[in-house]
């Protein structure tokens, strides 16, 4: 059964309804077979990412979290991708050592690059922080290289300490004078840095200089990123300390200082150790949404989780702007329609600015959802949303996504009861709200929620109880208007 699209407009005393004249299915009629926008490792879940593209694939190489019982961890594992809708898992590709005392015990992030005869190198950290092992540090840099991206040789004669405990993460690049570096995440002087090495052949390094140095605090900025884009040269890092996000800064020339955008992150904590990578002429930040202790919404944020990855938007100026990865959204093009849980139009719903409702929308369904709509935002007062796993009209549950016109922020609750009883923040990103029309799309892929707002900055987090779950659109004491409510699969 079909029927005719009608374009939704929730005004602030009423609704308009007009016709698109496209389809909209019923749900479960779309196919999305070997569709996972958020895949974790098919033994575990996905730590520190580290993309790679390469001959029309993007290769990610990433931490294997396998939380099993066995000594080492971390091992390299491999996914690869064309279009960021479906994902080849390889598996182990460099594996950890379980051994006590060796020092790839444990693995931790690298990078991979290809030398000009075509062969593959990895760097990456060797980390062994037991006791009486005989190892002079934790950490050291290690070597391996590659005819294929899924069989590696490890150089073990080639690694190199730092002198440093904390000495990791390194990323490797080619610069315009044939010159290849090596950042990496260390320590000086009680202070977070990433140093600089560099080599002529990818097999010795040498110490060069400090790259960057923390100007935000004295924490370790792990899982660096250096890279050109259009006319403009950005440095990524992800914060260890009390703002888990990933961070950018970026200037026009080599010798120009660094430029720390007014908010320099594009998504909140729960998408961590992000790192860019050129997909041709687009850039891509690929990083991960945590799994939460306890598996349950006000669990604190784990290690490692579910891959997430943004499309950034580069403006004039050079910054940068997340949204979502263009493959995604025309794969989640299908149109499906949504009632209220009464069976209900949408049209039924009420909003005014003297008040706060919700009204509650049926199921969504177990695939993944695309919910888009537009705000016409006539005062930068109160708050819009939705709520998630909602079961009545006029409350809201646990799980709320919030635009909140009056902080200026986007965010996610984990365990709300009402209104006025919000909780903690769960995460949250800074926007900039004006007067005048705003878009937002939210993409919901099992446990994962993301969205991106008028493509400008995401949010992403893990709620537990979203499909196969009642929802709510609400609004609370703003003047503000919903329109173009839409469902894709």
């Amino acid at each position: 059964m079909k029927k005719i699209t009608k374009s939704l407009f929730l005004g602030l005393f009423g609704f308009v309804l007009a016709s698109c004249g496209t389809s909209i299915n019923q749900k479960g009629s779309t196919n999305q077979e070997n569709m996972n926008i958020n895949p974790k490792s098919k033994v575990g879940y996905v730590g520190d990412p580290m993309p790679f593209y390469d001959n029309g694939e993007m290769n990610i190489f990433y931490l294997q979290d396998g939380r099993n019982t066995t000594l080492g961890f971390h091992p390299f594992a491999l996914m690869t991708t064309k279009d960021y809708v479906s994902y080849n898992d390889h598996g182990v590709v460099i594996p950890y050592e379980d051994e006590l005392d060796s020092p790839d015990f444990a693995l931790g992030t690298g990078s991979v690059i290809k030398d000009k005869t075509g062969k593959y190198h990895c760097f990456y950290t060797g980390h062994n922080s037991r006791k009486n092992t005989g190892l002079p540090y934790f950490e050291k840099i290690q070597h391996a290289t590659s005819d294929d991206k899924i069989h590696w040789q490890k150089h073990k004669d080639k690694g190199f300490y730092g002198g440093e405990n904390d000495f990791r993460d390194p990323y490797v690049y080619l610069a315009d004078d044939g010159i290849y570096h090596m950042l990496i995440t260390t320590r000086n002087l009680g202070g977070g840095v990433i140093k600089d090495y560099i080599s002529s052949d990818l097999w010795t390094w040498t110490y060069n200089e400090i790259f960057f140095k923390n100007d935000s605090g004295t924490y370790n900025m792990e899982c660096p990123t250096f890279i050109k884009y259009n006319d403009y040269y950005y440095l990524s890092y992800s914060e260890q300390g009390n703002n888990r996000v990933t961070h950018y800064r970026y200037k026009k020339n080599l010798s120009d200082p660094w430029i720390k955008p007014t908010v320099d992150y594009l998504d909140g904590e729960g998408f961590y150790a992000g790192r860019m990578e050129k997909d041709n002429d687009k850039l891509m930040m690929v990083g991960w949404c945590a799994t939460r202790e306890g598996e349950y919404d006000t669990g604190k944020l784990d290690w490692g989780g579910n891959l997430v990855v943004h499309e950034l938007k580069q403006k004039e100026n050079g910054l940068l702007d997340a949204k979502m990865v263009s493959s995604v959204k025309d794969k989640l093009s299908n149109e499906v329609s949504y009632k209220l849980k009464n069976g209900d139009d949408l049209s039924k719903m009420s909003f005014d600015k003297t008040s706060a409702k919700a009204y509650t929308v049926e199921s969504l369904s177990k695939k993944i959802t695309r919910i888009s709509f537009d705000i016409k935002i006539n005062d930068l007062d109160g708050s819009i949303g939705l709520s998630f796993n909602t079961l009545s009209n006029h409350t809201l549950s646990n799980e709320v996504f919030m635009l909140n016109f009056k902080t200026g922020y986007a965010l996610y609750y984990a365990n709300a009861t009402g209104f006025n009883q919000l909780g903690k923040i769960d995460v949250c990103v800074p926007c900039d709200f004006k007067l005048g029309i705003m878009h937002v799309d939210i993409v919901i892929d099992n446990q994962i929620i993301t969205a991106y707002i008028n493509n400008e900055k995401a949010l992403t987090t893990r709620f537990y109880d979203m499909k196969e779950n009642t929802f709510s659109f609400f609004m609370n004491k703003a003047d503000a208007e919903f329109s173009s409510i839409k469902f894709f699969e």
